[in-house]
């Protein structure tokens, strides 16, 4: 399950279901997305449009008695924004967009809507690509996404075409957009560019006006951003946001008036968790989602920072929740969650207070299988710090044997891993402890859903503390009687990539194996080459002018002695592996000059 759309009358789920490919069988391509809508009370679910189809974005009209969701059907050019009744019939288009749509909102008067699209590409490079000319300039060719506002179409297909949308032309690349009550305004959220690095880190909120597409007030957030949503009356916002620029990750639910020139207030200051997901329920109280360790948290907070918890999670096999929605009076609430025996499923609740109950049921050919215990360990770090991480056992593990071991770190790093469904195409999980290994998942310092100042701790300590706390959770396990010292392997991508590297070099005396995918093997080196240069710069703040290679920039930065710099690399060699990606710059990094790849004279 990818969405769950709770109904205005709270009687309907609106959900879409994921439905691989067959490998070998059909094209290659993503998964195709299904539209489903389920009776809240009984469970019972019926297809709306299923087969090799792909909707995005379910959402209720405001009177209950429609879904629209946005598909590139057949017919059409672009993807296209779509209406479907819900006692019965079929869809129709209602609006079609100059390119294909984003995001989309539909007023409260549920006849108007605004949405994301990018512009129509110049037709002077239209005609350049339609005669050959493929050349792509690096952050010169990028065409910004735009709010555009329109009404909709009420009765026939063909009345589609009819409504033309207006582009409220705002300076930038837009990134989300949604309405006031009142549907005389818009908060959308803006970066300067398209590139990935200003969608991390330079999302804004403005305030615009619909008429005039005019800025009323921008708001200045701090950092990176998340969910923004109105409180009823249109008088102030809620975000999700970073703390600060040097805030790895959005998690702070804050809150600021929208006329007035006044400062984000944290509501729920000292939180040692992550919110993700927020929706108010009256003009003074809001409900809130978080993950909170390895489990989920849902709670209430109000605008004098009183919280509430409702359901929370925590023991082995309760579901983790990551998403939620309400009905318009919030008696009735759809959440998607996965645990340890299942990935994503809906649940739903009649109260804010009651335990969600599992609705489907999308994979029954698991409960034929059987699965090896799940369960959350606590160790300390060298320093003492105390982390936790998720265990899967070996299938038919017998106390007192010691098994090989597989430690999976997670990117980021700021992320974590859940005690939910841990198993995928890159999470081994259940499929290796099915053929008797040991998984590891460890949130070492620097992953989140602990609050703001546990996922700092790995900044300007690359490698480091973070990278020491894998070793001491291998110790843990080897202490418990579980692992064999010999036989521990370690995997991850991107960050967990960068750790793969590091313990099967710089800890190789711990680690028997490592596999890294799309990782990271010179993290200094990267900061002149990366796309996201900004994000590290605010979370790095090291000096690293003149030094590349990862592994030498900090052997020479905290006096590691040369000896060990010769033993990566004859360490590289004897596994005939090409030295220069690693030994990039290592003369320069010891006199601290311009880097040339592949120098190592001087090791």
């Amino acid at each position: 399950m990818t969405a769950a759309e709770m109904s205005p009358d709270g009687k309907h789920v609106a959900y879409l279901k994921s439905v691989p490919r067959r490998p070998l069988k059909d094209e290659n391509g993503s998964a195709w997305s299904e539209l489903h809508v389920m009776n809240r009370q009984s469970g019972s679910s019926r297809p709306f449009i299923t087969g090799e189809v792909a909707i995005s974005s379910p959402q209720w009209s405001p009177d209950g008695r429609s879904i629209y969701y946005t598909s590139k059907r057949a017919e059409d050019k672009t993807k296209s924004l779509y209406r479907i009744p819900i006692d019965g019939g079929e869809s129709v288009r209602v609006l079609s967009g100059p390119t294909s749509m984003g995001g989309f909102e539909l007023a409260s008067d549920g006849k108007h809507v605004v949405f994301l699209a990018k512009e129509e590409q110049d037709d002077e490079i239209q005609d350049l690509e339609d005669d050959g000319f493929d050349q792509e300039i690096y952050e010169e060719d990028w065409i910004p996404t735009r709010v555009w506002v329109s009404a909709l179409a009420e009765k026939a297909d063909r009345n589609a075409k009819k409504s033309k949308p207006r582009n409220l032309d705002l300076k930038g690349s837009a990134i989300g957009a949604s309405w006031s009550p009142n549907g005389e305004e818009l908060m959308v959220i803006l970066a300067p560019t398209p590139s990935v690095d200003d969608s991390y880190m330079q999302k804004r909120v403005f305030v615009v006006n619909v008429e005039s597409g005019k800025i009323i007030r921008p708001l200045n957030n701090p950092g990176k951003l998340g969910q923004v949503s109105w409180r009823p009356g249109g008088e102030h916002l809620t975000i999700v946001s970073a703390a600060d620029i040097h805030d790895p990750e959005e998690g702070r639910l804050m809150v600021t008036p929208v006329h007035e020139e006044s400062g984000l207030v944290d509501l729920i200051p000292g939180l040692k968790a992550h919110v993700h997901t927020i929706s108010w329920r009256d003009s003074s109280t809001l409900y809130w989602l978080a993950a909170e360790g390895v489990t989920s948290r849902f709670g209430t907070v109000n605008l004098d920072g009183e919280t509430t918890d409702l359901v929370g999670t925590g023991g082995d096999g309760d579901p983790v929740f990551k998403e939620f929605s309400a009905s318009e009076d919030h008696t009735a609430f759809a959440f998607l969650g996965s645990a340890a025996t299942f990935p994503t499923e809906i649940f739903v609740s009649a109260k804010a207070s009651a335990k969600p109950q599992r609705m489907t049921d999308t994979n029954p050919w698991l409960k034929e299988k059987k699965f090896a215990r799940q369960t959350v360990v606590t160790w300390k770090g060298g320093d003492g710090l105390e982390l936790q991480g998720i265990l899967i056992y070996p299938l038919n593990y017998q106390a007192g044997k010691i098994y090989p071991t597989i430690i999976y770190v997670h990117g980021g790093p700021e992320s974590h891993e859940s005690n939910a469904w841990l198993t995928s195409y890159s999470h081994l999980g259940q499929v290796a402890a099915g053929r008797g290994f040991a998984v590891f998942y460890p949130n070492y310092r620097g992953s989140t859903g602990r609050g703001v100042e546990f996922s700092m701790m790995g900044q300007s300590d690359a490698a480091g503390k973070e990278f020491s706390d894998l070793i001491a959770c291998v110790g843990h396990l080897i202490s418990a009687g579980i692992t064999a010292p010999d036989t521990v392997g370690v995997t991850g991508g991107s960050y967990g990539g960068y750790a793969s590297v590091w313990c099967s070099t710089f800890y190789s005396d711990r680690f028997a194996a490592s596999v890294m995918f799309v990782g990271i093997s010179d993290n200094v080196s990267k900061v002149g080459t990366t796309d996201i240069p900004d994000e590290m710069f605010w979370f790095t703040t090291v000096n690293i002018c003149g030094m590349t290679g990862t592994i030498f920039w900090r052997a020479v930065r905290f006096g590691t002695s040369k000896r060990i710099r010769s033993q990566y690399y004859y360490a590289l060699k004897r596994r005939s592996l090409c030295p220069s990606f690693s030994v990039t710059g290592i003369s320069s990094a010891s006199q601290n000059t311009k880097s040339s790849t592949g120098s190592i004279g001087a090791v």
